[in-house]
């Protein structure tokens, strides 16, 4: 079951939604591409700034294998999958594979993005350590290979916590209105909703500011909190889907 799965949510699409991911940054920084003397580390930080990229990135976080357990409904596979090998190990395929894919959409589309402003761009730290200073997540930053690997490395972590909860949340949604459509909108609502929370809620509880690194923590605090977070949050969308799926197969 998990085999099968997995050939499904590691494949087009998983690639294609890197693919979308990596895109929308390049379009958000497309001004900065003609003058490679800008700095690339302020270049990928701006990212997010002129359009709502992160916003859009639960969408591509769903779109691998979110609608898995919706199309296996709708065509009645699930109710002969389920015969086959247990509701217990088919709901927990779909979980597992909806938030692996999810969480290496948005991570392999950040690291393409990370790899390009790193290859196109100066890399001058000298000249940006006074304005970086301020900020808490470039803590890390030294000028050095190991403070750039660990900025850029904990910033794709992010985005893996990040897409593995809102492609669970968008499953789990799913297992309550199981169409294509709704699935995929749905992280766009909760997103839209976690963005309004974020007003009052603290910075380490936030979703959309772990995610986008703006916790007011510094690099390595901001994916501590993101783990506790994202995990805490992904366990309850996790718990509803084996709940509402599990009551579907068995009343089928």
């Amino acid at each position: 079951m998990l085999a099968a799965d997995r050939r499904r949510a590691f494949g087009f699409w998983l690639p294609l939604a890197m693919l979308l991911c990596f895109g929308l940054c390049m379009a958000d920084v497309s001004f900065y591409v003609q003058d490679r003397a800008e700095n690339a580390v302020l270049v990928f930080l701006f990212c997010g700034s002129v359009t709502p990229v992160f916003s859009i990135l639960p969408v591509i976080a769903a779109l691998p294998f979110a609608t898995g357990f919706g199309s296996d409904w709708r065509s009645g596979m699930a109710v002969s999958m389920t015969l086959r090998c247990g509701s217990r190990r088919f709901l927990r395929s779909k979980l597992v594979s909806c938030a692996l894919s999810g969480g290496l959409a948005l991570a392999g589309g950040m690291l393409l993005f990370a790899l390009f402003v790193n290859g196109w761009f100066q890399r001058d730290y000298a000249s940006v350590a006074q304005m970086l200073a301020d900020m808490p997540f470039c803590d890390v930053l030294d000028g050095g290979t190991a403070g750039n690997i660990q900025f850029y490395g904990v910033f794709v972590l992010l985005q893996f916590l990040a897409g593995a909860f809102w492609a669970t949340a968008a499953l789990a949604v799913s297992a309550f209105l199981p169409s294509p459509s709704l699935t995929l909108c749905a992280p766009l609502v909760l997103y839209r909703l976690a963005e309004a929370a974020s007003a009052w809620l603290p910075g380490w509880a936030s979703p959309v500011l772990l995610q986008t690194g703006s916790a007011g923590l510094g690099a390595w605090q901001t994916l501590c909190a993101a783990v506790g977070a994202f995990g805490l949050l992904q366990a309850l969308c996790a718990g509803l889907f084996w709940w509402r799926a599990g009551r579907r197969l068995r009343s089928a």
